[in-house]
């Protein structure tokens, strides 16, 4: 975080809808769908989270920060080894549900947060974030917006935390 974020001169946020970043990437289980939900799930929520603490702008102005979200992945892998799998029989067969496509499935997921003045462009705060939604039974099981859904709250919980922290320190200052 900044010394220009933490002296308190923000007071308003530009919300740029959020980006795919370096591109959007599809696969059988991870659809364009799914994709435009989880853009438009965090755009309304982010605005309503942020929205509570300071007041929401379209236009560059002074004391007014963007704050541009990007998503770098939302993925499938194969899920966790489970002990009964470490028993030679157990990774006979959890190597044959595999190959058929029913072995349980992580659901990954890669965002960023950045803030910048909306004036001169200066980067005043930002973080990275990964983790994991609900698995999934496997291959053949497509990603909805349910599975991602409480990663997702759990973040933009966050984002609400550290406005309102970030609202709090304004008031300090002004003081």
């Amino acid at each position: 975080m900044s010394d220009r974020l933490k002296s308190g001169i923000y007071d308003k946020v530009i919300i740029e809808p959020v980006d795919f970043y370096p591109s959007e990437v599809t696969s059988a289980q991870v659809t364009s769908k799914l994709l435009r939900e989880v853009k438009a799930y965090i755009d309304k929520k982010l605005v309503d989270a942020i929205a509570l603490s300071f007041e929401v702008v379209e236009k560059p102005q002074a004391g007014t920060m963007r704050v541009t979200p990007r998503i770098s992945a939302i993925k499938t892998s194969t899920g966790d080894v489970e002990f009964k799998e470490m028993i030679p029989i157990g990774s006979v067969i959890a190597l044959g549900k595999a190959a058929a496509g029913y072995r349980h499935q992580n659901i990954e997921i890669y965002m960023e947060f950045k803030a910048t003045d909306s004036i001169d462009g200066e980067f005043i705060g930002g973080t990275v974030k990964q983790g994991k939604g609900a698995e999934i039974s496997g291959s053949n099981e497509i990603v909805t917006l349910d599975h991602v859904k409480p990663l997702l709250e759990i973040w933009i919980e966050d984002v609400k935390d550290a406005f309102e922290k970030l609202q709090a320190l304004r008031k300090l200052e002004s003081q």
